[in-house]
């Protein structure tokens, strides 16, 4: 065998070893153990048709340093649930800090009308430059966060991230979102690349989407590209009425490209609101504006 395959295969290996499946015993208490106990790569299977609880925490889980996954491990989606009766604002499934992603697939994730962000972005002291690698949801259906138009999906909300916080990549496919507010809401935070794909979203308490330029994220470098392809928007802003995809605070230095999506009966408000709001680069002549096509409005 060529020396260099044998070493590549060796390595393959090596990394499917480290990166170390669990099994999760459904029931209360057990998921948030499973994550505070996983290591940087490792993958968390969940029981289809299960139900996790977490009744005593505020959260599910913090990751830093640490790249995880946490999947159903065959047909049908695991329930997933914070049932803690707590303020909104002290409830967050998931908080993502320094040198950590997160993938969640086949997984019904049920806010209980309680819980205020799926994902939030954490950055323990103002003015630290931190990254979170990649924000993954696949095949997933996350719903009835806390009925408030600041309730995010994925939040960046915090100004104490203007400048300093990025998150690389931002992927949603083939999942459905119901009752809650923006899917994305990067307003302080940077970013390169961003794809929504392949999903619903309806009954959006506000945005659909925010994702900000220069103007409030104060990283040049990372302003994202933006896909969002064969998805279907319906009734978006049912606690406050705006814009479905915002391209907010330019300049907007990489190009938005927005196809095969359908958007409708967004909800009417006093002031007039486009559907889809990219705001140009203000700054140059120069042109960053991406591209709308086979769209139904």
């Amino acid at each position: 065998m060529n020396k260099k395959l044998a070493v590549l295969l060796f390595l393959v290996s090596l990394i499917g070893f480290l990166n170390s499946q669990t099994y999760v015993t459904p029931g209360e208490g057990t998921l948030s153990s499973a994550i505070a106990g996983a290591v940087d790569g490792d993958v968390l299977l969940l029981v289809p048709e299960a139900e996790y609880t977490e009744t005593n925490l505020s959260k599910l889980g913090t990751l830093v340093d640490k790249s995880l996954t946490i999947a159903a491990d065959g047909e049908g989606k695991a329930f997933v649930k914070i049932l803690r009766d707590l303020p909104a604002d002290s409830l967050v499934f998931f908080r993502l800090g320094d040198q950590s992603s997160l993938k969640l697939q086949g997984l019904d994730i049920d806010g209980n009308s309680k819980v205020k962000y799926l994902i939030s972005l954490y950055m323990p002291e103002s003015g630290v430059t931190t990254t979170v690698k990649k924000i993954q949801i696949e095949d997933c259906y996350v719903h009835d966060l806390y009925p408030d138009y600041e309730s995010q999906v994925v939040s960046g909300g915090s100004s104490k991230l203007a400048g300093y916080f990025v998150v690389d990549s931002t992927i949603i496919n083939n999942s459905v979102f119901h009752r809650t507010s923006s899917i994305v809401y990067y307003k302080y935070n940077g970013s390169n690349y961003i794809a929504l794909t392949n999903s619903t979203f309806t009954a959006c308490y506000c945005y659909g989407v925010r994702i900000s330029g220069v103007g409030t994220t104060l990283l040049a470098q990372n302003t994202p590209k933006v896909i969002v392809d064969h998805t279907t928007w319906f009734k978006i802003g049912t606690k406050d009425p705006r814009e479905i995809l915002l391209g907010d605070q330019p300049p907007l230095l990489r190009p938005w490209t927005v196809t095969n999506s359908i958007f409708a009966k967004q909800v009417a408000t006093g002031k007039t609101r486009v559907f889809i709001n990219i705001k140009d680069n203000t700054t140059s002549s120069e042109s960053y504006l991406g591209t709308i096509t086979n769209r139904n409005l």
